[in-house]
């Protein structure tokens, strides 16, 4: 529960009040989940079967199920999928449809949420038998600050993918990916309890989650 919504509400909210998703669709094997999901204006089709629920389950096996079963329950077939972690609360409606009108306009294969890394890669070190140890270079490792590149990550936040680069390519990421960048209130992605705490923190304190996260649907 953040702000008193379940994190999956704060996700689903989002995607409704979004203006270029045609559906919501929440993947689960819990019934706890679906009931929310439901009470927030998901559509939940489908359970996902426990082979696909394990903690060591990767994504993309996952979105594959749901675009199979979506399709299989529907006369529509999927066109572009947009992936919308519950682990992203600050995530907004806007910034998915910005997200999607760029996969659209660019023709691109895919759309990944991004924001600036604040510590650099290059300064990255690895402990090995007991001693630091850079993964670049020294020269890299040395460089000031303003003369590195700016380097990003991703946010996990939002994914946009077209069906092919799912089914076909059998990947998340296709060929053309292209970033919506995304500040760093919005980039939060909640993996732990210090994550969940600067969660909080921010929705409590700083209002990000704002009068709009509107009461669940009641249908």
């Amino acid at each position: 529960m953040l702000t008193g919504i379940p994190l999956v509400g704060h996700t689903i909210i989002a995607a409704r009040t979004s203006h270029m998703l045609d559906r919501v669709v929440v993947s689960t094997d819990d019934e706890r989940i679906a009931k929310t999901a439901r009470l927030f204006g998901a559509d939940v089709p489908f359970f996902r079967p426990h082979e696909l629920s394990r903690d060591e389950t990767p994504l993309l096996p996952v979105i594959k199920h749901a675009v199979v079963s979506v399709e299989r329950s529907s006369s529509h077939p999927v066109d572009i999928v947009a992936i919308l972690q519950p682990t992203s609360p600050f995530r907004t409606s806007s910034q998915i449809d910005a997200a999607i009108r760029k996969i659209i306009r660019s023709k691109a294969d895919t759309v990944v949420s991004v924001c600036k890394m604040q510590h650099h890669p290059w300064w990255a070190v690895k402990v090995v038998d007991g001693h630091v140890m850079p993964f670049f270079s020294y020269r890299k490792l040395n460089t000031e600050r303003q003369k590195l590149p700016q380097a990003y990550r991703e946010t996990g936040g939002i994914y946009i993918t077209k069906r092919h680069v799912l089914m076909n390519l059998n990947k998340l990421l296709g060929p053309d990916t292209r970033p919506i960048i995304l500040d760093r209130i919005s980039s939060l992605d909640i993996d732990d309890e210090a994550d969940f705490l600067m969660a909080e923190s921010l929705a409590e304190k700083c209002g990000v989650l704002r009068k709009k996260r509107a009461s669940p649907s009641r249908r």
